[in-house]
Parts: structure tokens; C-alpha cells; sequence
């Protein structure tokens, strides 16, 4: 089925608007999804939700860190719709809806790496898109409020260490370092199968896949491949960022802003976590948003 996607979007991005509904689209799928978990999680536990939704053992996207990413790039979409079709009210208010509903999911759920990774995606974003000193003094100071505030309200972020994240990175290092070339192979299936019998450190954690994303690569593809897939990224952010600068003035480049969000979700998130199915079709999204935005646009003369 992605395949399938990354076949149709040439279609599907022939046009700056065109990308743009397809991104609002998407985010208005997720928030669909968020919305009825919510409604769900405040029957369940009323007034304690901010205390029990964390370890509910129905999460709706199968992990509550995983509802928390597909939720934090919907946060991302909404406001790049916002700031696509200012001039436009519905898409306006229909832009805020989202971003608030997938705001306070992300907030109630309360998943570190998500919260973190949302908030050094906009962060970035916003500095990088003013030229104004400034504005981006401005911008690095409401970052730095914003992030004692999280860690003031959010209370896992006083849990000591990385939930014994360092034991699976250790060990898929060494099973990196046994296979670096060719790895073995794509799936949360072969990890698993892979990892359980390798003798692993004992853990109180059945762990699917190595917690990091390069790690995850690594593992997958070999160092070459891995090497070839970075240099992809560093390309293409190169080229966002040399468009970036005055990127939310009037006339600015707002598909840049929102493709280099995402990426940065997706490489800050991959830091702590890796969830292919959520980081998949997030960079399923980012890189041919990235490549339509920031491709040569030439005049082609009347014959």
C-alpha cells in the first residue's frame, strides 16, 4: 500500500495547492482517529485522565507513543494548512481544530519523545524561517518557556534513565557489528525473531525494534545502504534550509517549513524511538514535499 502511495503522489503533487489539501487531508485523517480516542479515554477515566490514559491497555494505535507521533504530525499539518490558506476561514478554523485537538492528545498522553520531538520540529522551524534576529531571540526564548513547562507539568520526564532503552541499543549494535554490510533485512518481525534469539540482556521490556532510528537502519540495510540513506537526508534538508530564511513572511515558502518539520520530527524523534509504520509515512510525506517545493522553476517559452 505505501508503495502503492509513493507511486501516485507525482499525480497527486502536480500542484502547490494540490499538496497542500493532500497535507490537510491527512491531518484531518489522523485527528479523526485522535478525537474518538479521546472521547473514549474521558468516558473511561472522567477526571483522571491525565493520570490514567498513559497506561491504558487499548491504546488505539496499538502503543500510546505511537498515537502520540501520528498525533504530533497532525499538529504539524494543521498549522501548515493555517498558514497555507490564511486568507481562508474555513481552512483557517478547520486548521486551529486540529492543531488544538492533536495539542492536547499529545499533552494527555503524556509520551516524552513525541512531546520533545513536536517541539524542537516547530522550534527549528519557526527560527530558521525569520530573518529577523529578533524574532528568532524571540523564538529561542519562547522555546526555552515552553520546554520548562513541559517539563513542569509532564511528571515522566522526572523518570530516571531511558526505560532500559539502553540495554536494546547495545545489543543491535553488536548484531550490527556482526552483519555490517548487508544487515538483515526489513520488518519489526525480523528484529524480533533476530533480537529474542540472540541471547539478549534480560529486560523486563519485550522490545520490537531498536528504540533509535539509525540504529533501526542499520540493522535493516548495513552501513552502506545506511550511509547512502543519511546522505539523502543531509541533501535534502540542504536544500530546504537554503530556502528557508523569510519562509513565513508573505510571499514565503510555507511547503518548506512544514517538509522540514516533519523531518525534524522524524530525525529528533528517531533519537529516542523508532516506529516504522508512523516514521514511515511521515518521510513518505516529507520527501516528495521536500523535492516539489524546493525543485528549479523555469519559464518554458509559448512555441
Amino acid at each position: 500500500d505505501l508503495i502503492a502511495v509513493g507511486l501516485a503522489l507525482p499525480v497527486l503533487l502536480s500542484s502547490r495547492n494540490r499538496v497542500m489539501l493532500l497535507l490537510f487531508c491527512c491531518a484531518l485523517a489522523i485527528t479523526s482517529i485522535v478525537w474518538w480516542d479521546l472521547v473514549r479515554l474521558v468516558a473511561l477515566y472522567g477526571r483522571e485522565i491525565m493520570q490514567q490514559a498513559r497506561y491504558d491497555p487499548n491504546p488505539i494505535l496499538i502503543h500510546p507513543n505511537i498515537s502520540a507521533m501520528a498525533a504530533g504530525i497532525a499538529v504539524l499539518l494543521g498549522a501548515a494548512t493555517i498558514l497555507w490558506h490564511r486568507r481562508s476561514w474555513p481552512f483557517v478554523v478547520a486548521g486551529c481544530v486540529v492543531v488544538a485537538v492533536n495539542i492536547l492528545y499529545v499533552l494527555i498522553v503524556r509520551s516524552r519523545s513525541p512531546q520533545l520531538a513536536l517541539m524542537v520540529a516547530l522550534s527549528l522551524s519557526v527560527f530558521l524561517s525569520l530573518r529577523s534576529k529578533r524574532a528568532r531571540l524571540a523564538a529561542v526564548v519562547c522555546t526555552v518557556l515552553a520546554a520548562t513547562a513541559l517539563i513542569a507539568v509532564n511528571p515522566r520526564f522526572r523518570l530516571s534513565g531511558v526505560v532500559e532503552r539502553d540495554l536494546v541499543w547495545r545489543h543491535t549494535a553488536t548484531l550490527v557489528a556482526e552483519h555490517p554490510v548487508v544487515g538483515y533485512g526489513f520488518g519489526e518481525e525480523v528484529f524480533r525473531n533476530t533480537y529474542h534469539a540472540s541471547d539478549p540482556p534480560p529486560s523486563p521490556h519485550k522490545f520490537w525494534h531498536p528504540h533509535m532510528y539509525w540504529l533501526h537502519s542499520l540493522f535493516c540495510f548495513g552501513i552502506p545502504a545506511s550511509l547512502i540513506q543519511a546522505a539523502m537526508w543531509m541533501a535534502v534538508v540542504g536544500r530546504l534550509i537554503r530556502r528557508m530564511p523569510g519562509a513565513l513572511g508573505p510571499e514565503g515558502a510555507i511547503d518548506c517549513v512544514v517538509a522540514f518539520a516533519l523531518i525534524a520530527f522524524i530525525q529528533v524523534l528517531g533519537l529516542a524511538d523508532c516506529t516504522p509504520n508512523i516514521i514511515g509515512l511521515a518521510a513518505l510525506w516529507a520527501l516528495p514535499l521536500a523535492l516539489a517545493a524546493t525543485q528549479e522553476r523555469k519559464a518554458v517559452p509559448y512555441a
